[in-house]
């Protein structure tokens, strides 16, 4: 597993690995192209979790999603049985989890550095808890830390929505779209637009208390309706995990005692430019 996180890592960045829409068609990139960058994260997948599950799986009664991907597998046409439908899939939700979380987590640990008032503030309330360990039954008892984590992803996480096709020919406000076009929502063109917010070029991590009508709605990071991302609660509760524990233990600054520039760098996400941190120890 150590050396699946150590190439997903040395991946990010690169377009093709950097996006969870490409991830179910992982299999029939690398099998018409021969894209040799997914042999290795491919091989520990099949090595360390599906030989593995294929040993030891009952078919009557499947224990996990790997179980149920080698079943999904086996129960298409034999011309359509492929190992890549079931190592692209697990491939896609390393990925994918890594991306959202990691890309928050780099976010947040720099908007802090940059706002030490909201750090204190996110630890004022979360200390009155008297915990060593935030968990995720303390949610509802953060209203600000919870505020401040949406608002995170309003200012700076931009990303693109997963692609849909028109089923036909339509105009919307003078665009002409035909049938068959892609389209996609780039969430930053709703997080900065002046109809919706107010200031949103500014950080104001009060912003989502008490979910003001509307707000929560225009939050699209993991798409919307019945086809969202469906990793959407996992991630939540990790990002909460991750900076609620960060600022119980440590106080977040720049390394230059500078403020940072927080503006991103988009690819298929929107990433911080590099920068250094330090963390202290709280006492």
């Amino acid at each position: 597993m150590d050396g699946l996180f150590e190439v997903l890592s040395k991946t990010q960045g690169k377009p093709l690995l950097n996006s969870h829409l490409f991830g179910l068609f992982f299999g029939l990139y690398h099998k018409l192209t021969g894209l040799k960058i997914l042999n290795k994260p491919y091989r520990i997948i099949k090595n360390k979790l599906v030989d593995p599950h294929y040993q030891t799986i009952d078919r009557k009664k499947p224990r996990d999603t790997i179980d149920e991907l080698i079943l999904l597998n086996e129960s298409y046409p034999p011309e359509q049985q492929f190992e890549h439908n079931i190592l692209a899939p697990i491939l896609d939700f390393f990925n994918a989890g890594l991306n959202s979380t990691s890309i928050l987590m780099e976010w947040f640990l720099l908007i802090m550095a940059n706002h030490p008032e909201v750090q204190e503030k996110i630890y004022s309330e979360i200390s009155k808890l008297d915990k060593n360990f935030i968990s995720i039954k303390n949610r509802y008892e953060t209203p600000f830390l919870n505020s401040v984590l949406y608002e995170v992803i309003r200012y700076r996480i931009g990303t693109s929505t997963a692609p849909r096709v028109a089923k036909e020919d339509i105009e919307v406000d003078g665009y002409f779209i035909p049938k068959g076009a892609a389209v996609a929502i780039i969430t930053s063109s709703i997080f900065m637009d002046e109809d919706y917010w107010e200031d949103p070029q500014q950080f104001k991590p009060d912003r989502f208390i008490g979910e003001p009508k509307g707000h929560m709605e225009r939050i699209l990071l993991y798409g919307i309706g019945k086809r969202q991302c469906v990793g959407k609660n996992l991630s939540n509760d990790i990002n909460y995990l991750f900076c609620s524990n960060m600022i119980l233990n440590f106080k977040i600054r720049s390394s230059t005692n500078q403020i940072i520039d927080d503006s991103p760098n988009f690819r298929l996400n929107s990433i911080p430019k590099s920068h250094s941190l330090v963390l202290e120890k709280r006492l």
